[in-house]
């Protein structure tokens, strides 16, 4: 499976993780906060990062979307990864498009 950021390769994974602090007052996930998120982990030239998958939109972004900014991301703190997500995990609210299979 190929994934990008802005249209070059990266690594990326579907994991779940626990969202870590927001550093802004009134930031889209400040009640989440130490709660469980579906993620996609992104690691784009050395530096990783998180953007929320709850409804399969941050893996769309990384596969069918190559990771344009075009399409948008909410950004996540990841305070801890506690599992990558399998096939077997998949359900109705994962990307299923064709590129992203």
């Amino acid at each position: 499976m190929r994934t990008q950021w802005n249209g070059e390769p990266c690594q990326a994974r579907r994991v779940i993780i626990i969202v870590g602090d927001c550093p802004f007052p009134q930031g889209w996930y400040r009640h989440l906060v130490g709660k469980e998120m579906r993620a996609v982990e992104i690691n784009y030239l050395g530096e990783i990062f998180y953007i929320a998958d709850e409804d399969g939109n941050g893996w769309h972004k990384v596969n069918a979307a190559h990771g344009s900014p075009h399409h948008g991301h909410k950004s996540v703190t990841c305070a801890k990864v506690l599992k990558e997500r399998t096939v077997d995990d998949l359900d109705d609210r994962d990307c299923y498009c064709e590129e992203a299979q």
